[in-house]
């Protein structure tokens, strides 16, 4: 995943929602599934 041609979320934290692994962008703080992609979040 890119955010203006940077790859940021190799700069992400990892670590464990309800049981779900996460990623977390570091730019933004929006927290992704690594399973799916969803947003944890609860925005689309």
């Amino acid at each position: 995943m890119s955010h203006k041609m940077e790859m940021v979320l190799s700069r992400g934290t990892t670590g464990l929602v309800e049981n779900a692994t996460k990623i977390t962008c570091p730019m933004h703080k929006k927290i992704f599934s690594l399973v799916d992609g969803s947003n944890l979040n609860g925005e689309e």
